[in-house]
């Protein structure tokens, strides 16, 4: 898809993009879908599905594909790094000071994603 493509207004798309701007969860389509639902009885999966891409291919959310699972959506899309629990799936934003310091390449950065895995601390409590 052209990301230069401008798409005609959705109040479904906007509900969308607040949802996943306004919360930390990194939530899944399925998680948008259930929480929206109530609010837009009409809306799709499908309709937050194709929603949940447009948008990331515009740059609005990031899309955040953790290796197994459903892809999760951010809100935040600056650069930044998450830690993603093995044991119970959650993801978080973590600071690891190293926001700016990319390796020396001939290549053009524009962003840095990292994702960090291991057990929350929730986890390891309850462990």
């Amino acid at each position: 898809m052209d990301s230069s493509k401008t798409f005609r207004y959705s109040q479904q798309r906007e509900k969308i993009l607040e949802f996943v701007k306004n919360t930390s969860i990194h939530p899944t389509a399925d998680m948008v879908y259930e929480k929206l639902k109530r609010e837009i009885p009409s809306i799709s999966l499908g309709t937050v599905y194709r929603n949940l891409h447009m948008l990331a291919e515009q740059g609005l959310i990031n899309k955040l594909s953790t290796g197994s699972g459903a892809d999760r959506f951010d809100g935040d899309t600056g650069g930044h790094t998450h830690f993603k629990c093995d044991n119970c799936g959650k993801i978080f934003d973590i600071d690891d000071n190293d926001k700016t310091d990319y390796p020396l390449t001939e290549h053009h950065i524009t962003g840095k994603y990292v994702t960090y895995s291991g057990m929350c601390i929730d986890c390891l409590e309850n462990n």
